[in-house]
C-alpha cells in the first residue's frame, strides 16, 4: 500500500475511505473566540503567567504553480544543461531569511492547496483531486484566512481552486475579505481570460474580444500590447493592497497564488491560437538568456517554460519591493513555495525535479518535494538553511503561532506542527520521527 522513505513518509496511492476526522463542531470550539470576532485569549507561559498579546505581524504567502524543486536558483545554480533558472528575487528571500531543505507540498493543485489552507493532509482534506468530483470546501472548514480574520485583513489574488462562485468554498465564504482572481481549476488554465472573479462579481472584465483579436499584437511589446496577462493583474493588485494597508493598525494576511510557470504556456481567449497555447508576455520572454533560444528549434517549449519561471521571479520581486518601500519588512513574514512538482514538458534542459524521481501527480519525491523560502527580517538569521521537516499542513498553525494566536485557539483537529521554533533557530536539525501522509487516486502509473 505504501513505502517508507528515509524522511519517514507514509504514502498511500489510492485510499477512498472517508477522512478519519472532519471539520465539525470541534473546530469551532478549537478556534473559540477567534472565529466569533472577539479578541483572542491572551497567551500564557508554562507557569500560567500572562504572555505578550498577539503581534501586528503581516503574513504574505506567494504560491507558484507547477514549479519544480530544481528549477530555481535556491535549489542549485547550474549554468550548463540541465540549467537552474536564474531567480534572483526568490534568492532574495533565501538570502535574507531561511530555506527549508526538507519541505513537502501536495501532489497536485487542488489537494495541495487544501492542505495548505486547512492544515490537514490529503486523507483528511475536503478536496482530494482536481477532477471536479469532490466537494468544494465546506462551511465547517476553517482556512488560514478564517482563522486570522479576527485579527488580520485578509486578501487573495490569483488562483483558488477550492470552490467556485456561489459555493461554500468560494474565498469570500472562507475567510477572505478580498478576492480577485480565478476561482475554478479549469478557469485557471486561461492566462488571458475575458472575465475573472472580483469579490461578488463573477464576470468582471479583464480582456475584451477586441483586445485578444490579434495574437501578435496581444503578446507584443508594451504599450502597443492589448492583452492583460492574468498574473500581471494579480501582482499589481497585491502591490496595491500592500500599499493600501501598510500603515493600518490591523495587520494583513496576503495570499498571492500565481498560475505560473505551469508548463510555460497556457490557454487564452485569443482566436486561432494553436491548441490554446499562449506564452508569457514579451517582457518576460525577452529576458531568456541567448543560449536558451536554440531550445525553440526543438519539438518542445522549454524556453517558454524558462521565461515563465523568470516571470514568477519578477512577481516575487515586485511583492518584496512593495513591502520594502512601505517600510514593513521587519514585521512582515514572506513565505514562497511551489504547489507541487513540475508538470509535463521535455525535462531535458532544466533540473525540474532536481535529483528526485517523479513529477506532478506522483507521490515520489519529485512530485511533492519543495524548497520553501521564508523571509522575516530581524527574526530569521539571514542566509540560514534548515533540515526541519516542513509540510504544507504546517502553514496554518505556523501562521497562527507567528501572530500570537494561542495554541488553544488553533483549529482542531489539525495535522500541522508549528515551524516557528525552527524559523527562530531554536530547534536542532536532528532527523524527525514525524510521519507525513498523502493519498491520491488520480495518477495512472
Amino acid at each position: 500500500m505504501g513505502v517508507r522513505t528515509p524522511s519517514l513518509l507514509l504514502l498511500a496511492t489510492c485510499l477512498r475511505a472517508a477522512p478519519t476526522s472532519t471539520a465539525g463542531p470541534a473546530l469551532e470550539e478549537g478556534l473559540g473566540s477567534v472565529l466569533r470576532g472577539a479578541v483572542p485569549a491572551r497567551r500564557t507561559d508554562d507557569e500560567g503567567r500572562t504572555a505578550a498579546p498577539p503581534t501586528n505581524t503581516n503574513i504574505v504567502l506567494i504560491l507558484s504553480d507547477d514549479l519544480g524543486f530544481g528549477d530555481v536558483s535556491i535549489a542549485s545554480r547550474r549554468t550548463q544543461p540541465p540549467y537552474s533558472i536564474p531567480t534572483p528575487n526568490i534568492q532574495r528571500i533565501a538570502d535574507r531569511g531561511m530555506v527549508f531543505r526538507r519541505a513537502y507540498s501536495g501532489q497536485v493543485c487542488a489537494p495541495s492547496r487544501c492542505m495548505l489552507m486547512l492544515g490537514k493532509h490529503s486523507g483528511h482534506c475536503t478536496i482530494r483531486g482536481n477532477d471536479g468530483s469532490y466537494s468544494p470546501l465546506l462551511p465547517t472548514d476553517i482556512t488560514v484566512a478564517a482563522a486570522l480574520n479576527a485579527t488580520h485583513t485578509t486578501a487573495l489574488f490569483g488562483k483558488w481552486g477550492l470552490g467556485n462562485y456561489a459555493s461554500s468554498g468560494y474565498p469570500l465564504s472562507q475567510g477572505f475579505g478580498t478576492f480577485v482572481g480565478q476561482d475554478a481549476q479549469g478557469a485557471c488554465h486561461n492566462w488571458y481570460p475575458l472575465t475573472i472573479q472580483n469579490g461578488s462579481d463573477d464576470k468582471a472584465v479583464l480582456n475584451t474580444k477586441d483586445d485578444t483579436r490579434n495574437g501578435t499584437v496581444c503578446l507584443g511589446p508594451k504599450p502597443e500590447s492589448t492583452c492583460t496577462w492574468m498574473n500581471d493583474h494579480d501582482v499589481e493588485a497585491a502591490v496595491s493592497f500592500i500599499h493600501a494597508h501598510a500603515d493600518d493598525t490591523r495587520p494583513f494576511f496576503l495570499y498571492l497564488a500565481t498560475t505560473t510557470p505551469h508548463i510555460g504556456h497556457l490557454g487564452s481567449s485569443v482566436p486561432g491560437t494553436s491548441g490554446g497555447k499562449y506564452p508569457v508576455p514579451l517582457v518576460y520572454r525577452s529576458q531568456v538568456p541567448v543560449d536558451w533560444t536554440a531550445m525553440e528549434d526543438k519539438d518542445h517549449t522549454d524556453a517558454q517554460f524558462g521565461a515563465a519561471v523568470i516571470a514568477q521571479d519578477d512577481i516575487v520581486g515586485k511583492t518584496l519591493d512593495a513591502i520594502d518601500a512601505a517600510g514593513i519588512e521587519k514585521r512582515t513574514v514572506v513565505f514562497f513555495s511551489g504547489d507541487n512538482g513540475p508538470d509535463d514538458h521535455s525535462f531535458t534542459e532544466f533540473q525540474d525535479s532536481g535529483p528526485f524521481r517523479g513529477k506532478k501527480r506522483s507521490l515520489h519525491e519529485g512530485g511533492i518535494r519543495q524548497t520553501v523560502a521564508v523571509q522575516w527580517i530581524g527574526t530569521i538569521k539571514p542566509g540560514s538553511e534548515s533540515q526541519h521537516l516542513f509540510s504544507f499542513v504546517d502553514f496554518l498553525v505556523t501562521a497562527l503561532d507567528i501572530v500570537g494566536v494561542p495554541e488553544t485557539s488553533w483549529p482542531k483537529p489539525t495535522d500541522g506542527v508549528s515551524a516557528l521554533p525552527a524559523l527562530k533557530g531554536i530547534t536542532d536539525d536532528k532527523p524527525s520521527k514525524r510521519y507525513l501522509y498523502w493519498e491520491y487516486c488520480g495518477y495512472g502509473n
